[in-house]
């Protein structure tokens, strides 16, 4: 059985989504550069950074051990409640953080020079 996931936890995930499709799609162009024996612009490694960093912290939240904790014990009633809100605080505040970044919508024209 999965864990119940709250409507503002499955929006962290679509956005969380969004910013590992962007990393990776930078990361094939920065490759390419690469390849080409090109120097990477230092905002693309910046982003790229970034875009890393929010991975990292999205997969913690989404494997912590605490989310197990959150599944229904009768089958309708979730069980600790409290958790729950936290758990939902935290989604809340990694979506604002990477709308305000707007990390997930970074374009570039170029990546190297």
């Amino acid at each position: 059985m999965e864990a119940v996931v709250s409507t503002t936890t499955e929006s962290a995930l679509q956005i969380a989504g969004r910013v590992v499709k962007r990393q990776k799609r930078i990361q094939h162009q920065v490759n390419n550069a690469e390849m080409n024996a090109e120097e990477i612009e230092d905002d693309v490694q910046h982003c790229l950074k970034q875009l890393d960093e929010k991975i990292e912290k999205y997969e913690q939240f989404i494997h912590d051990e605490y989310h197990l904790k959150t599944r229904c014990s009768i089958g309708f009633f979730p069980r600790n409640m409290s958790l729950r809100y936290r758990l939902g605080k935290n989604a809340t505040k990694m979506v604002e953080k990477i709308n305000v970044e707007e990390l997930w919508n970074k374009r570039f024209d170029e990546v190297s020079y």
